[in-house]
């Protein structure tokens, strides 16, 4: 019987973990949002070139 109840509770743990990853995983913020990451912080005119 005790190990009936430790089998469920582990199963239960699992699941749990299993769902919050991929949930996680499945939410993207910055497309709701609508904002996409840039690939320079600066563009070609912002950047400082030294003489």
């Amino acid at each position: 019987m005790e190990w009936t109840i430790i089998f469920a509770v582990l199963i239960f743990i699992v699941l749990f973990f299993l769902k919050s990853i991929t949930s996680n995983s499945a939410r993207k913020p910055d497309s709701a949002l609508g904002y996409r990451k840039k690939k320079t912080f600066f563009t070609q005119a912002e950047r400082f070139t030294p003489p």
